[in-house]
């Protein structure tokens, strides 16, 4: 039986050829005298690896399966399994989760980063031009909250202003905050004596109507919200004029939504600017109504916390990767629903005025398995209490499964942000070592200079004075 010497790292492994035979796709299955890494002169295949790895990578072809080390970095035993061309498949069952494991964690790191990825001018480009570091200057302040202590004030002031914009928006439509145009009777004479299709489809029944029929926001409230179109108009053109590629600007969600919200409500602002010319037109009317709701939008800003607040950037980001069990719980729920409406439709049928349809009972259903229960309907035949009990039950089983999945993305990916943030303060503080000792060493450099130069001219003085002793003494 012929044997095999392998030198690994000066260790010396000796293995039956036969053994090697059993793997040709491998690097070790493909050894031949003609190899680079063959020495004649002592009968050996040289390999500068690690030789710790190497056993582990020998028993493959002992017991033909591929264990992993539990105390070796995964990427490092990876790379090695890629230098012996040791493909995945030969990893042993017991190791697999330990192997993937490392996979998971690189890919969830990966993705979290990429998430953190910010747009920035390279340092080539400030270097070339003064224009771009201005630039540089201002897409930092607008965009990186936490890049100076300019970038920290704008953000307060941005967030001031959001905050301003939304108390406006909910006291619009508080009657205290809105003035008087019309009376309701002259609301009444308008209806009975003038065609205008506005008023006659109001419903005098409902004070909301009637209310944004005969008021309008009070000249304060406007002046505010003209403001903070002016402020958020202005950081969207400055925003995107600095951004250091264009067309990647709008790749953020935020910044899609910026320009459709301030569309919205500058054509509101249009509208209830000129009443009289919006109530002549019923399809202006239906615009108005669409743009104000669109206004609602304006809560959204608040996710600019994402840059300050990495917690919520790991909620968005929970939400994004779970997006397969949260269209699963939506899908159970809907099948559910109809499910339990069905029966429940049956079960009371009975019943007079307790669900009429079966499209009721799948609102009965969806509160009953979220466990809300208004109590608007309910079941009142004994049928329709072990329907209504099965569905409580069965709610609580879906509802549980999916969020436990949701829940452990969210653990995970915030213990990797974590990591995150240890390794970019590691760095930092890393870099700043480094500055401080290349400053230090340069202090140093300077004072021994100085000190050398003071004593070259104390020597100069020093010779300059004996010379004139002797001239004297001559």
């Amino acid at each position: 039986m012929g044997r095999i010497k392998l030198d690994v790292g000066g260790t010396l492994f000796v293995i039956s050829k036969t053994s090697l035979e059993k793997y040709p796709d491998t690097l070790l299955g493909k050894l031949l005298p003609t190899s680079d890494n063959y020495d004649e002169n002592t009968n050996t295949y040289f390999f500068d690896r690690n030789p710790e790895y190497f056993n582990h990578i020998l028993d493959l072809y002992r017991t033909g399966s591929l264990h992993m080390p539990h105390h070796v970095c995964g990427n490092s035993f990876q790379k090695e399994m890629e230098f012996w061309c040791i493909l995945p498949r030969y990893v042993g069952d017991c190791c697999l989760n330990e192997y993937f494991k490392y996979e998971n964690d690189q890919n969830s790191m990966t993705y979290i980063n990429h998430s953190f990825d910010q747009l920035d001018y390279t340092d080539e480009e400030c270097k070339r031009s003064a224009f771009k570091r201005t630039m540089r200057k201002l897409w930092l302040t607008l965009d990186q909250p936490l890049s100076s202590i300019a970038a920290r004030i704008f953000n307060y002031v941005f967030m001031t202003v959001v905050i301003l914009s939304m108390v406006s928006f909910v006291l619009g439509s508080h009657p205290d905050f809105r003035d008087q145009i019309l009376t309701f009777e002259q609301l009444l004479w308008i209806r009975q004596n003038m065609n205008v299709e506005f008023f006659d489809n109001i419903n005098l029944n409902n004070s909301k109507e009637v209310m944004f029929a005969t008021t309008m926001t009070s000249r304060t409230l406007t002046n505010i919200d003209l403001f903070c179109m002016i402020f958020f108009t202005a950081e969207l053109v400055v925003h995107f004029i600095s951004c250091p590629i264009m067309k990647k600007f709008f790749t953020f969600p935020l910044n899609v939504l910026d320009p459709v919200l301030l569309v919205a409500m500058w054509t509101s602002y249009a509208f209830e600017q000129n009443l009289e010319f919006m109530i002549e037109r019923k399809e202006l009317t239906v615009i108005y109504q669409i743009t104000k709701a669109f206004v609602v939008l304006r809560l959204f800003r608040f996710f600019r916390l994402v840059k300050i607040y990495s917690g919520l950037k790991i909620i968005l980001l929970t939400l994004y990767a779970s997006a397969k069990e949260l269209f699963l719980l939506f899908i159970s729920f809907v099948i559910a629903a109809v499910f339990f409406s069905s029966f429940v439709y049956y079960a009371e049928f009975s019943v007079a005025n307790e669900f009429p349809t079966i499209l009721s009972g799948i609102w009965w259903a969806i509160i009953t398995m979220t466990t809300v229960g208004y109590g608007d309907m309910y079941p009142s035949s004994t049928y329709g209490h072990f329907v209504g009990a099965a569905c409580a039950f069965f709610g609580i089983l879906i509802l549980s499964m999916p969020i436990a999945v949701v829940s452990t993305n969210f653990f995970e990916f915030y213990k990797k942000n974590m990591e995150r943030e240890r390794i970019l303060k590691f760095k930092t503080d890393c870099e700043k070592q480094k500055t401080d000792c290349e400053q230090q060493k340069q202090q140093t450099f300077t004072d021994i200079s100085s000190t050398s130069t003071e004593s070259n001219k104390s020597d100069d003085s020093t010779s300059d004075n004996t010379c004139v002793t002797e001239n004297s003494y001559i």
